[in-house]
């Protein structure tokens, strides 16, 4: 198979990194400078962008209520970079006119209300919901915030 079949194929059912491309492209048995020719490519055709994965990911994961420490962790897994996620950032907020600071209270606000639908007469929901919040990565004052809304 052809690698920029190969490329093309594995773009198929979503967007993918240049890292996640390269990884492919490397465990398909291709070579260095092969891969680096379809990167350049795949690059130049728009098929890979990584700011504009980093956008589409940004919005999927506020979508699914989930933290900015979390949100960056994943995506610096996929082999974006911190200096990319602060300008998908910047660029959200521009596009949306919002403050992700604000947001994200806002997205942990909604996640304790949904627990505190399912178990807030629990004794231990303070705990439960702190540890929830921090799983989704929201940072450890927005975890506070959040949690001494709910403390009795």
């Amino acid at each position: 198979m052809d690698i920029n079949d190969a490329a093309l194929r594995f773009l198929e059912r979503r967007n993918r990194t240049k890292k996640e491309m390269k990884d492919h492209l490397a465990e398909k048995g291709f070579s260095k400078d092969d891969i680096g020719q379809c990167i350049s490519y795949l690059e130049n055709s728009c098929y890979l962008d990584d700011q504009r994965y980093c956008g589409e990911y940004l919005r999927y994961s506020f979508a699914k209520g989930w933290g900015k420490k979390k949100i960056a962790a994943n995506l610096a897994r996929l082999g974006i970079s911190g200096e990319e996620i602060e300008e998908a950032s910047r660029s959200y907020e521009e596009e949306n006119g919002v403050d992700l600071s604000e947001e994200e209270i806002k997205r942990a606000l909604r996640q304790a209300e949904k627990l505190a639908a399912a178990s807030a007469k629990e004794d231990n929901f303070p705990a439960k919901l702190g540890r929830k919040l921090a799983y989704l990565g929201y940072d450890t004052e927005t975890v506070y915030r959040v949690v001494g809304k709910y403390m009795k």
